[in-house]
């Protein structure tokens, strides 16, 4: 795999501190902000990660459609990032299930070059590994869950919300790869 792009949210500036507050503010007044407006030459990838993940929650909470290709086509530079990649189609991912019903299987499809860690990040997303062999052209006697080794608790949720800290999501996605 590449090199990370995911840093911890404390290496934004205060300039892009301050650029991702106005950006989610003009959600909350109701606004849909362009996302690409709030971009300049000195925006780095940590920032660029950050808004992009804004904007997705935004949208796919106001009952909006946001995939990452959508990002993708506008940045292609995501592309050469697996981690980055990952963390944004992991973000959809809890995003949309939270509407709507979404499989693994989906996004294996979608992104098939990422393969394996991919799924591992879908499972620890919330979904057991169980949706690929279920969507499947195989027949199982089994049921749907039978044949998963096993299954992986729920996250708790933190106590900090979305609203609290915009860019909460790194700070996650960082501790979580670190461990």
């Amino acid at each position: 795999m590449n090199e990370p792009m995911i840093q911890p949210a404390a290496v934004l500036s205060q300039e892009q501190e301050n650029a991702l507050l106005c950006f989610d503010e003009a959600w909350e007044r109701g606004d849909t902000p362009d996302w690409k407006s709030y971009i300049s030459t000195e925006s780095s990838d940590t920032f660029l990660l950050e808004l992009l993940h804004i904007d997705l929650e935004r949208k796919l909470k106001s009952g909006l459609t946001a995939r990452v290709e959508t990002y993708v086509e506008a940045c292609p530079e995501l592309t050469s990032n697996d981690e980055a990649m990952i963390a944004l189609i992991s973000a959809e991912y809890r995003l949309r299930s939270q509407r709507e019903v979404v499989t693994i299987a989906e996004y294996l499809g979608r992104f098939p070059h990422l393969g394996a860690i991919l799924e591992s990040r879908l499972t620890i997303a919330g979904e057991p590994p169980c949706d690929r062999a279920a969507d499947s052209n195989t027949l199982s006697q089994e049921p749907p869950a039978a044949h998963c080794a096993e299954t992986l608790p729920p996250v708790e949720p933190t106590q900090e919300t979305y609203e609290q800290r915009p860019y909460l999501f790194l700070e996650e996605i960082w501790l979580t790869d670190s461990v």
